[in-house]
């Protein structure tokens, strides 16, 4: 970080102002996941002639700032250039996200631009004699291309772009010549020169040196392929691709391409040449070993880089207190890489001698209350660390034995952190009665109507006298819902709940209630009592399915009249009721 920040103070950044992102929160406080996407408007400068590297650097350094945040670190970012705008200033566009997916507390990614001022302007007129040729056919906004082309790479300067640049006619007699000067809105580039254009004959090549617009691939990961070299050259060729694959000779740095004897459009050879950027040494593989041991009391950073380049000296190479950030924590520390030729982090952990603590000190309150049983080991270290909360500090159980002896334990240190011991006491609750074990009987038989709270328990403790013992109707609370209770204790002596359940007598209802006709019609002279009863059944419907033949007693008290009674062991239904019918004269029926 420190080289980062010279490197920045250096190339001239210039960040822009911003307020904190509100949904990040203040700086000072704990965050969990910054957002940059909710960063707006990311924009800083850097001094004409700095390199890729350099403007990287600046795009990731105002992230940094405009974030304000302790989450959102350099280390922790990467930027990926993602368009370059070269009309008046050149400005490029670098996206800035996490470095890699280890990075867990960023989400997300921000777009900054980069200004490259220029420090001073380019004079066209400087260039002399200027010519390039074309292939036949060419027309004049090919010619124009070509012009500007040549410029740009006689040029050889960053604010010389062919975006920048525009060209005209300024005679068409044997040769065409045209006049290449800045855009209108261009500010840093001054005066004009004038480029002649040869047109080839319609069978002559034209030289691939002179075709091609632009012959350095910039910064890459690694060496080009053939490939690689043969996409670029196609993609900068005025007069379009190559018509027959070319020889592409790869060296270090550079790498020439030849065309193709049998090649339609070009002849010759031109010299491309990139930079393959260093990758940068992770620390991790640096640092092989990050437990530091222990200090006498917390470590300074210097204290902290001190023991780790003595315990990794054999790996450790060329890293030096002056490539890392380090970041203490309590025991622990976070070595972050913070120059351009290391990257990652690692984390190393060390413990702080302490004197051994009394534990008379931590554990103030020993009277312990009440168990419902004899408690366990855990059990009571527990209720020690509830009643003292406030001064139990980092004893855990772990640091300490338990010796139970009835109602007390003897509580020992057992780690080299604490000393002492302490005596804790407590009692043991008689454990209450539950009720289901005293009332048995539960179905409490027939009530001539719903019982009271009173009749309830009445019942119970009746059909419950061998077991009910001290349980009294003070002891409970009766809640009655229908033909049921729920019984359940309510003193400290009895625990549970039970439920009983009854049933409340019905009175039997009086058929003459439900009775609509009497009169059964027309009967023979013989008929019987059931045909009777069917009749009287069919004629009144609300008896129907409620009483049958056999519950009924019918007696004919005379010709066309008789009483229907029902017996007495029917406990629904009770009552009597008379009938009448006309008897049929069975005579007057029969033929002659």
């Amino acid at each position: 970080m420190k080289k980062l920040l010279g490197l920045l103070g250096t190339i001239g950044l210039v960040s822009s102002t911003g307020a904190v992102v509100v949904a990040c929160g203040d700086p000072t406080d704990p965050i969990v996941e910054y957002d940059l996407s909710s960063l707006k408007d990311v924009s800083t400068e850097v001094k004409f002639g700095s390199n890729d590297e350099e403007q990287k650097a600046a795009a990731i350094e105002a992230v940094v700032i405009k974030a304000n945040s302790k989450v959102v670190k350099a280390d922790k970012l990467k930027a990926v250039l993602k368009i370059t705008k070269t009309e008046g200033d050149v400005v490029k566009t670098f996206t800035v996200s996490p470095k890699d997916d280890n990075v867990t507390d960023i989400k997300n990614s921000v777009d900054v631009k980069v200004t490259i001022k220029a420090e001073e302007k380019y004079n066209l007129a400087d260039l002399k004699d200027l010519t390039t040729s074309v292939p036949f056919g060419s027309d004049d906004e090919k010619q124009k291309t070509a012009a500007i082309a040549e410029v740009v790479k006689q040029a050889n300067n960053a604010i010389v772009t062919k975006e920048n640049l525009v060209a005209s006619i300024v005679t068409k007699v044997d040769q065409n010549k045209f006049e290449v000067k800045a855009k209108e809105n261009i500010k840093n580039i001054e005066g004009s020169t004038i480029v002649t254009i040869t047109i080839n004959d319609e069978n002559q090549k034209t030289p691939l040196g002179d075709a091609i617009t632009e012959t350095n691939m910039g910064i890459l990961d690694k060496k080009p392929t053939e490939e690689n070299v043969l996409e670029f050259v196609n993609s900068k060729l005025i007069n379009g691709e190559l018509t027959i694959g070319a020889t592409v000779d790869i060296q270090e740095n550079s790498a020439t391409v030849t065309a193709n004897t049998e090649d339609l459009k070009y002849e010759g050879s031109v010299l491309i040449t990139w930079t393959v950027a260093v990758p940068a040494t992770d620390i991790a593989d640096l640092i092989k070993t990050t437990a530091l041991g222990e200090f006498g009391e917390t470590p300074s950073e210097q204290e902290v880089w001190a023991k780790v380049a003595d315990l990794n000296a054999a790996t450790i190479g060329e890293l030096t207190f002056d490539d890392v950030t380090i970041v203490i924590t309590g025991e622990k520390a976070k070595i972050s890489a913070a120059s351009e030729s290391f990257t990652g982090s690692v984390e190393v952990t060390w413990t702080v001698a302490v004197p051994a603590t009394d534990i008379t000190d931590l554990i103030k309150t020993t009277a312990l209350g009440e168990f419902g049983e004899t408690p366990s080991e855990q059990e009571i270290f527990d209720k020690v660390a509830e009643l003292n909360a406030t001064t139990i500090g980092e004893l855990t159980f772990g640091d300490v034995t338990i010796a139970i002896t009835g109602e007390k334990a003897k509580i020992s240190a057992a780690s080299e952190s604490f000393t002492g011991s302490v005596e804790v006491t407590w009692t043991v609750a008689v454990p209450a009665t539950d009720i289901a074990d005293l009332i048995k009987t539960t179905a409490l038989g027939e009530f001539g109507e719903t019982p009271s709270e009173q009749e309830v328990w009445a019942k119970v403790a009746e059909l419950n006298s061998t077991t009910i013992g001290d349980l009294t109707f003070d002891d409970v609370t009766i809640a009655i819902a229908g033909e049921k209770a729920e019984i359940s204790a309510a003193s400290d002596s009895f625990t549970g709940t039970v439920e009983v359940t009854w049933t409340v007598a019905v009175p039997a209802t009086d058929i003459n209630e439900l009775i609509d006709e009497k009169d059964l019609g027309e009967f023979p002279a013989d008929v019987d009592k059931e045909t009777i009863f069917n009749k009287f059944i069919e004629l009144n419907e609300n008896l129907k399915d409620k009483i049958s033949f056999e519950d009924v007693d019918v007696e004919i008290i005379e010709d066309g009249k008789a009483t229907i009674t029902v017996k007495s062991e029917n406990e629904q239904y009770t009552g009597s009721v008379e009938v009448t019918w006309t008897i049929i004269d069975d005579s007057e029926e029969q033929p002659e």
